[in-house]
């Protein structure tokens, strides 16, 4: 679908549009917050207005049952804001190239044998450099390498739109993850990523760092922005990104993966030799291996056998490091410490 807009005074952007929907005080209506809030949180500030972008937000709010059902109330609403816009400004939109949410269609395939089979047709043309994997969740990973072997990885679900040619595709395609060829996130994209249930992350690498919001629910709120620094200071974001990536990274060659393991193999021998800092180490590393197990390698083996067998050492060995510690301390108690008047200078 090719936009066919004639920009009459430089009018025809994003931001344009939200300031002019800002005045009519869209909070007092979920679907003209809904639309605002996809202008501001899933847009760049210039994108133009285009069919593209009306077709996007179409994919977006259409993963919410609850608009799935309203769906009438999001195309009263963007209708009449598009039609005052271009009216106010003498901006010509050529509306008829615009498919409103009404039109749409959308499908939940409940087996999943059935939903990857879609997934297998509609990508079979996508060249031997791409690869569909399915996750433990009911979800799907497509990869696909370019040319530079950097990689793009799209996360979908089990929600299917007809289109115009009567056949199922995915809903939303746009949930991207950009990467370079050494596997670090690209720069100057954007990257999308679901957090947790009607929670995304839209953001982008730049010179700063990471910045974008965290964006919740069905109205696009922002939870959260991201203001710069590395993706490991938003631990709900890069524990998003790292349990996707236990699916194609491999872990022998994953950082964080061997340091965690090292970590947790280290405060079990320092458990079970007894060292004095034992219980305090053992049980920092146990809590760190209980959250990487619970938010990133949910279905590894080897993080599960290691947090396992340092709960057992702690448990089996703390009351023997306890009392040899206080042992020791009472031992230190006995000395008798020399007075000033006894201290021999040379």
């Amino acid at each position: 679908m090719s936009p066919s807009f004639l920009n009459l005074k430089g009018m025809d952007t994003v931001l344009q549009l939200a300031r002019h929907i800002l005045r009519f005080q869209p909070n007092k209506d979920a679907a003209r917050l809904c639309f605002y809030h996809f202008l501001i949180h899933h847009c760049e500030p210039t994108d133009k207005i285009s069919p593209e972008l009306v077709e996007n937000f179409n994919r977006f709010v259409l993963s919410f049952e609850h608009w799935r059902k309203n769906r009438h109330l999001l195309v009263q609403e963007m209708q009449y804001f598009l039609h005052h816009f271009a009216e106010t400004y003498q901006v010509k939109l050529e509306f008829k190239n615009m498919v409103l949410p009404d039109r749409w269609q959308v499908v939940a395939i409940e087996n999943p044998i059935d939903c990857l089979k879609i997934l297998e047709k509609k990508f079979s043309n996508a060249g031997n450099k791409s690869r569909l994997i399915a996750t433990n969740n009911g979800t799907f990973l497509l990869l696909c390498l370019d040319e530079s072997q950097s990689m793009t990885v799209t996360h979908l679900n089990n929600l299917m739109l007809i289109n115009n040619l009567g056949e199922l595709e995915p809903l939303n395609p746009l949930m991207k993850i950009h990467y370079t060829a050494d596997l670090s996130l690209q720069f100057q994209k954007v990257q999308y990523v679901e957090v947790a249930p009607s929670v995304i992350a839209r953001f982008m690498i730049l010179g700063p760092g990471m910045h974008g919001n965290l964006i919740r629910g069905y109205t696009f709120q922002k939870a959260e922005e991201f203001k710069g620094g590395n993706v490991s200071q938003y631990p709900q974001v890069y524990y998003a990104i790292k349990r996707l990536e236990q699916y194609f990274v491999d872990r022998k060659t994953d950082p964080m993966y061997q340091e965690l393991t090292q970590l947790l193999e280290k405060a079990i021998e320092l458990v079970n030799l007894r060292h004095p800092e034992a219980i305090t180490f053992g049980q920092a590393a146990l809590e760190r291996g209980e959250s990487a197990k619970e938010n990133i390698f949910q279905n590894d083996n080897m993080i599960r056998l290691l947090t396992q067998t340092l709960r057992s050492s702690l448990q089996n060995n703390r009351n023997l490091i306890v009392t040899s510690d206080l042992a020791l301390k009472s031992e230190k108690a006995r000395e008798i410490p020399w007075q000033k008047d006894q201290l021999l200078i040379e």
